[in-house]
């Protein structure tokens, strides 16, 4: 229960940044990443109990094990740069699409083959 309480936060700022739309996806893909973490995690806790050499009768390097899991608990503030300083709404709203070159050009399609699909590239800017 505790951990579906932590979890919240996480859900409110995936759905902040979300593109409307595609809420559906990006929750699946969430909670697909929630779930492979944990698993990773488990594994991981496991092969370090392991190599550590830590048993039921052996404590010896238990105090390795328990430093470094507590540790690795404080690598995500390594990535709190990535997120957004500002409201990903309003960041939004002041993104222009520029046209790539390719949609002022017009293109030539034949008539007795069917026109090929084009991947149109556009750059985006942040007016200020």
């Amino acid at each position: 229960m505790m951990g579906q309480i932590a979890f919240m936060p996480v859900l409110v700022l995936s759905a902040r940044l979300c593109p409307q739309g595609v809420e559906a996806t990006l929750f699946a893909l969430l909670m697909s990443i929630w779930n492979l973490a944990g698993l990773l995690s488990k594994e991981s806790g496991a092969l370090l109990t392991q190599w550590l050499g830590v048993t039921e009768s052996n404590f010896e390097h238990l105090w390795l094990l328990i430093l470094i899991t507590n540790l690795s608990t404080l690598l995500p503030l390594l990535f709190l740069g990535w997120l957004p300083t500002g409201d990903p709404k309003v960041l939004a709203d002041k993104v222009v699409v520029l046209p790539s070159p390719q949609e002022s050009e017009p293109q030539a399609v034949s008539e007795s083959k069917p026109p090929l699909r084009l991947e149109l590239q556009r750059k985006y800017v942040v007016e200020d």
